[in-house]
């Protein structure tokens, strides 16, 4: 069996705290159904994805790397990051590391076209998010 780290986060505009379990489900569910058994989580609650200074997202890229993990599950990639440059660098800092990153919902950063498909979503989730001028 694979073993893996699961990031979980929620924000206070759009979710509650049972997001955290729904995220927990869906992960724990993929990777039983994948071989994969998910060791380790970190958990950030009441934290905007367009902040990357959330108390355990620093922690996670360390512990990857210092417990040999080479798999990183993630309810949905927007759980990470909305914006095009924050989740550049840690794709970048992922695949230096070896690591791959799945969702649920297919995701799997050791596709070759995975970049593209980053690269347009994160654009889509900056304009999502950006303010807009009337």
């Amino acid at each position: 069996m694979i073993k893996a780290i699961a990031y979980y986060r929620f924000s206070t505009e759009r979710q509650d705290s049972s997001s955290i379990d729904a995220q927990r489900r869906n992960c724990e569910v993929f990777a039983a159904e994948n071989g994969i058994e998910i060791v380790e989580s970190f958990v950030d609650e009441h934290m905007s994805d367009s902040n990357t200074f959330r108390p355990t997202y620093p922690a996670m890229p360390k512990a990857l790397c210092d417990r040999g993990y080479k798999v990183l599950v993630v309810n949905d990639l927007s759980r990470l990051h909305r914006d095009i440059g924050d989740e550049s660098r840690f794709f970048k800092e992922m695949n230096f590391l070896d690591v791959r990153v799945l969702t649920p919902q297919g995701f799997d950063s050791s596709d070759p076209t995975v970049m593209q498909y980053v690269q347009f979503g994160s654009l889509v989730n900056e304009y999502h998010e950006s303010p807009r001028i009337n």
